[in-house]
């Protein structure tokens, strides 16, 4: 896994670079994407300003406009979306003729690049050349009116009788004239709103797909990491499925090896005792042929738990009355405690659990009587059942004897472990291979002020009618240490 780990580590800067240049290239996109707006309103406003100016050049007839009709233009236009106001501004920065939110223009514009931009709008400029004036009104004087200069027939002295009559009075209507070459800049106000919005939408969206992009790329990581590591534990999975079916062969071979001993030490064993029996011999002699039997009782006692931990457990579960069970073990463990005067307590709660008998025995055998041998004169075995609320049962041992070093707590059960001289250090291992056989849990706690606890926990309760014992507690006598 170690190994594994080393070989993706790169895998978090490619996909940090990789997410790095797709947000820059967004980046770029909403970029491009609000200047191509701005141009996109530049040229929208450039025809505009060429259709009011073609407007007005279109009602300057004989270089002369009426005022009137150059404002009802500027209101028609400003009344269009997306124009805020026009104005028609002469040389010198009059007014000429105006319409729509006049107070928001600029007077003059930027000599550059005639646009003013601001954060709310933008103001296009263009000179505007309003043709030059006739040669015959270039004299002073108002222009003739509409019958002077003919011949006709006039009924009045302005041309309505045959004749030349003298020009007509209009100067009120006349609008005023322009000098040649005259240029006046007309403007036109945009607001900025609608290129906001869209550019804030092309943001939100690119926004999007940079999260959704980075998602992606975290997904992808992620499962090509899984990936390597899946093959890194198909690997482990073969190698240890390799190891495990030759521990098995080692086992199986072992067995067979402990099985051929125990004929050869059983034949060692009839010989001493034959010997011991049929010859006369000194007390010495008999002493040494006793000390053979007794070792090799030893070694076959040491053979038996050996092929007790090696052989596969393969619990045949059913309902199991604890009450006639810790009878049983009562009366295993009887003679073992009488030894030592010490007080066995067994407490059964009238519980009925799904479990193997055999092995739930030899399990609780092996508890107690590690408990009692770790007891001195006078001590306390107790075994308790308790209830929880998943339904399960749990199964307490405790004694108060010499407990567990803590540096030792660790190793309690492994096999061979053990801090008797005369233990096999099976006991404790067996315990184990038994409880997770069931699916239990077998657990260490230490007491206080000394002892040991060994709780065993997760046991299915029976489907029997049984008397549900009371809820787990630990014993009065003394408290289990709590581990933080």
């Amino acid at each position: 896994m170690r190994g594994a780990s080393l070989r993706t580590i790169w895998l978090y800067p490619v996909v940090a670079m990789l997410w790095l240049g797709i947000a820059a290239w967004l980046w770029q996109e909403q970029k491009q994407q609000q200047r191509q707006d701005k141009e996109s309103l530049r040229a929208q406003g450039r025809v505009l300003i060429q259709t009011v100016a073609s407007s007005i050049r279109s009602q300057s007839g004989m270089a002369m406009y009426q005022p009137e009709r150059l404002e009802a233009i500027l209101r028609e236009v400003a009344a269009s979306p997306g124009v805020l106001a026009l104005a028609l501004f002469d040389s010198d920065g009059n007014t000429v003729a105006s319409a729509g939110e006049t107070e928001k223009l600029a007077r003059s514009p930027d000599r550059d690049s005639l646009e003013n931009w601001t954060e709310e709008t933008l103001q296009l400029w263009s000179a505007v050349r309003i043709g030059e004036v006739p040669w015959h009104q270039r004299a002073p004087g108002p222009p003739p009116g509409p019958g002077a200069g003919r011949r006709g027939l006039g009924r009045g002295p302005a041309g309505r009788g045959p004749g030349f009559g003298p020009p007509a009075r209009v100067e009120h209507w006349l609008p005023p004239r322009l000098p040649p070459d005259s240029k006046f800049f007309l403007t036109v106000l945009f607001p900025l709103e609608s290129v906001r919005q869209f550019s804030a939408s092309g943001a939100r969206l690119r926004v999007t797909v940079a999260a959704m992009s980075f998602l992606s790329l975290v997904a992808l990581a992620v499962a090509w990491r899984a990936g390597l590591r899946g093959i890194a534990l198909r690997s482990s999975l073969a190698l240890a499925e390799e190891q495990n079916r030759h521990l098995r062969e080692t086992n199986l071979a072992a067995s067979g090896l402990a099985h051929e001993t125990k004929n050869p030490l059983n034949a060692v064993r009839m010989a001493a005792q034959t010997l011991a029996a049929a010859t006369p011999s000194s007390p010495e002699w008999k002493e040494r042929l006793k000390l053979i039997a007794d070792e090799v009782d030893r070694l076959d006692s040491r053979i038996n738990e050996w092929l007790a931990f090696s052989r596969p457990f393969e619990p045949k579960s059913r309902e199991v009355e604890l009450a006639p069970l810790f009878e049983e073990l009562r009366a295993l463990v009887s003679l073992d405690a009488d030894e030592k005067k010490a007080h066995l307590h067994l407490e059964h709660g009238g519980a009925t659990v799904w479990a193997d008998r055999e092995m739930l025995r030899q399990l609780l055998f092996n508890l107690l009587l590690n408990g009692v041998q770790a007891l001195q004169d006078g001590g306390n075995l107790l075994a308790t059942v308790g209830s929880h609320k998943d339904g399960n049962i749990s199964i307490l041992v405790q004694d108060d004897g010499v407990g567990v070093a803590p540096e030792n707590r660790e190793r309690l059960f492994s096999p061979y472990f053990t801090t008797r001289q005369d233990g096999s250090g099976l006991g404790l291992a067996i315990c184990r291979r038994i409880a997770l056989a069931h699916g239990w849990r077998l657990r260490y706690e230490p007491r206080v002020p000394r002892g040991s606890a060994f709780i065993v926990e997760g046991i299915p309760r029976g489907t029997a009618r049984d008397r549900r014992p009371e809820p787990f507690r630990q014993p009065v006598q003394c408290q289990v240490e709590r581990r933080s």
